[in-house]
């Protein structure tokens, strides 16, 4: 099963101003992305999956070289998200909905987080620092220990200007521990249940399919 990690994370001056410049770069990929995916529609009548809007990021880099600051897995990352907002939007009309929700280009600081899709891949866990491809040893709260094995990552910038890292793990399910007692019912004449310990079930239990004496 899937768990997530939250904590707290926090940088110097110089990270923020880097992560900041990040989010925008992100932020002009997804706007972008949707700009051609809406062109897309609009002019050739035509869906453009991720394959094809996360092929473009090479391009874009040499127009904007900027892009080159920014992990490669987390610019497709981006892609993605826009790839799962179109479907969103597609589910939504096809079900009928009353506001299907277009997808909608996102003014300035108005993105707010990245994700690393593969943990090792830009992103790892050092004891208590975060190590950030680009960016550099990031210190973490780790008030209780990450379980499981770490899939992505996600760094989040609140509306407060505080910043989160999230760790979403796979994790067996662990069953729960036997308490070494066990319980059985008797359905007898006299009452409607017995439970093993000669007491009658409690009347909440007994109501369900209690019958009157003849």
């Amino acid at each position: 099963m899937r768990k997530s990690f939250k904590y707290r994370i926090y940088l110097s001056n110089g990270q923020r101003r880097i992560l900041e410049q990040q989010l925008e770069m992100c932020r002009w990929v997804y706007n972008e992305t949707l700009a051609y995916r809406k062109q897309a529609y609009e002019e050739e009548q035509r869906t453009a999956n991720w394959y094809e809007t996360k092929r473009l990021l090479p391009v874009w880099k040499i127009t904007k070289p900027a892009l080159k600051l920014v992990h490669s897995q987390v610019l497709q990352n981006v892609t993605e998200r826009m790839d799962r907002a179109f479907k969103a939007f597609f589910r939504r009309v096809k079900e009928g909905a009353e506001k299907s929700g277009f997808p909608r280009f996102k003014g300035f600081g108005r993105y707010d987080s990245i994700t690393y899709p593969q943990y090792g891949n830009g992103v790892r866990l050092e004891g208590e620092r975060l190590m950030l491809s680009k960016i550099g040893a990031v210190h973490v709260v780790l008030h209780r220990p990450v379980e499981g094995t770490p899939k992505t990552v996600t760094l989040t910038r609140s509306r407060t200007g505080k910043w989160f890292v999230c760790f979403a793990s796979e994790k067996e399910a662990e069953p729960l521990p036997p308490t070494g007692e066990v319980v059985g019912v008797d359905v007898g004449l006299h009452s409607f249940a017995a439970l093993s310990n000669g007491e009658p079930p409690s009347p909440t239990r007994a109501s369900i399919g209690a019958t009157k004496p003849t």
